[in-house]
């Protein structure tokens, strides 16, 4: 017998809608990096109170998007240059495993969706919008 979800199950907080939506726009180059993230601009632009948005910010900084200082406020993270190598080897070892397994699951729809995805990351690639660098120091935590 197929499970039936629950109401309630798929239930997401406001701070975890604000906290996808800010997450999806830091690592798809919308928001760039050391982009300043202001509470009240980030309230009024989703409709949401600045508890919701403050919530989200504490959650992207313990994740390492986001560098929140007193009194300064949020921006977007800088990666450092051991940071960008630590990525693009775990990348490397992740997309190769990825490939495979895409390899042997193609079909038309997701060979379309993979020369999307493709032309995306030439564009962005182009622009330079996938990193910014900064100086070698330790993250704060």
């Amino acid at each position: 017998m197929p499970r039936i979800q629950r109401l309630g199950e798929s239930h997401q907080s406001l701070a975890e809608a604000v906290c996808a939506e800010l997450r999806s726009r830091i690592l798809s180059g919308a928001l760039a990096p050391g982009q300043r993230l202001v509470e009240e601009a980030l309230a009024a632009t989703f409709g949401v109170s600045r508890n919701p948005v403050r919530e989200a910010l504490r959650v992207l900084a313990a994740e390492g998007l986001v560098e929140v200082l007193p009194r300064r406020g949020a921006t977007v993270s800088l990666l450092t240059a051991e940071e960008a190598q630590e990525l693009f080897d775990l990348r490397l070892a992740v997309e190769g495993v990825a490939a495979r397994i895409a390899a042997r699951k193609r079909n038309p729809d997701g060979l379309r969706r993979l020369e999307e995805v493709l032309a995306q990351a030439r564009a962005s690639t182009r622009r330079m919008t996938w990193i910014r660098w900064r100086p070698s120091t330790p993250r704060s935590t």
